[in-house]
């Protein structure tokens, strides 16, 4: 009797060693899921400490004490392979393999993009217990490992990244598995990250490109709708700018692009959100922006703007061009009516501006930004001021010619 109550005692003692085993798991901390485009520079699987922080896994068992009550011997993989039919690579294909052989961790610890390298020298996984917790090293204590890459598509995809100084577009699924040595329990999680090119950006309608005033593509329509095409990405966003182009207050739609917009309104300086993903406005003045006028000329911009590895960047399209028609026909000819060349005859008297024009200004045409003291002003404040001669609240001291 007392022997088989003694086997029973050790039997307990025993499973009690093996349930009382520290379950470990591996739970997600961090992924950042923002980034659509990586560089050359910020992605290193053998210096991996400076690349931007991609994923942050937290390993260990929150319902336990920070320290274990006993070590736990845990074996780690990761994998990260990827899909990219730029280079034909239709389906996902493993690029690089690292596996930590067995160690011993005494409570929960952090392994991130930054840490995995497939130089072992460089691993050197944090504990996430404070400094005074009872655990000696604040990193855990490895055993080596090994590194399984496919040299040809590593050769492959450097190729590509040399070539074009980024990752190319296409799918990445970054593989983290935890294996509990002693109860086999297995503990994983894989990410997938959807990385694009976004370095196209084009206009479609309405206007064009255009070289001079003349070639302005006209529209019927006081609200037309907006439209530009790039690639999808989801977490890229698109703003825009729309200003009035002004003959002979302007020399360039670039000019234009750079004064007081109609939308935003009021002019912030800078570009009116459209929103992600989003590659289409339809004109309303009554939710933003100023009328726009049958007889005048518009150019408009669109910036896109995502995230990098680098940080965020900006791109700006080309600057389409305008011109609102009179759907009566009254001003389907497009006389140009250049405000600053009729504020000259009003200054000069109109025998005096034309008898210019056929003589010493002749073949000139006015063009440019109006200053005054240095500082640019526009066509109603030169008006202004002319108005201030004519009733000689101003008076003229000097007059010089360039």
């Amino acid at each position: 009797m007392k022997r088989s109550l003694l086997g029973v005692i050790i039997l307990v003692v025993a499973a009690s060693g093996l349930w009382g085993t520290v379950p470990v798991q591996i739970s997600e901390e961090f992924f950042n899921e923002e980034i659509v485009m990586f560089y050359l520079s910020d992605f290193n699987l053998e210096s991996p400490q400076r690349n931007p922080l991609i994923f942050e896994y937290y390993i260990g068992n929150r319902n336990y004490p920070c320290v274990f009550p006993e070590p736990v011997n845990i074996s780690l993989e990761f994998n990260f392979k990827a899909r990219i039919r730029s280079i034909g690579w239709t389906d996902f294909r493993s690029v690089a393999t690292v596996t930590l052989r067995p160690f011993e961790i005494k409570g929960p610890c952090r392994i991130s993009n930054q840490i995995i390298s497939t130089d072992f020298s460089n691993f050197n996984i944090p504990y996430d217990c404070p400094e005074d917790a009872g655990i000696a090293l604040p990193y855990v204590e490895l055993n080596g490992g090994f590194a399984d890459v496919d040299k040809s598509a590593m050769s492959e995809l450097s190729n590509t990244i040399l070539a074009t100084g980024q990752l190319p577009a296409g799918m990445y699924s970054f593989h983290v598995k935890v294996i509990n040595e002693s109860t086999l329990q297995t503990s994983e999680i894989t990410k997938t990250l959807r990385i694009v090119s976004p370095t196209s950006l084009e206009l479609i309608s309405p206007g064009s490109v255009t070289e001079s005033i003349s070639d302005f593509e006209g529209i019927y329509n006081r609200f037309p709708m907006f439209q530009w095409e790039s690639e999808s990405c989801v977490s890229c966003s698109y703003a825009i700018r729309i200003c009035e182009y002004i003959p002979g207050i302007h020399s360039s739609t670039y000019d234009a692009i750079m004064d007081e917009s109609i939308l935003p309104f009021p002019d912030d300086g800078g570009y009116y959100s459209v929103g992600n993903n989003i590659t289409i406005l339809n004109y309303d003045p009554s939710v933003a922006g100023k009328d726009l006028e049958f007889g005048k000329y518009y150019v408009w911009q669109v910036k896109k703007s995502f995230e990098t590895s680098g940080g965020g960047q900006d791109m700006k399209s080309e600057i389409f061009s305008f011109f609102v028609e009179d759907p009566s026909g009254l001003q389907s000819t497009r006389k140009i009516i250049n405000p600053v060349e009729e504020l000259l005859k009003e200054l000069i008297g109109q025998d005096r501006y034309e008898t210019l024009k056929a003589g010493l200004l002749q073949g000139y045409n006015l063009s440019g930004a109006i200053t005054l003291n240095g500082r640019t002003i526009t066509a109603e404040e030169l008006k202004i001021i002319i108005d201030g001669i004519g009733n000689e609240s101003y008076q003229i001291q000097n007059v010089y010619v360039e």
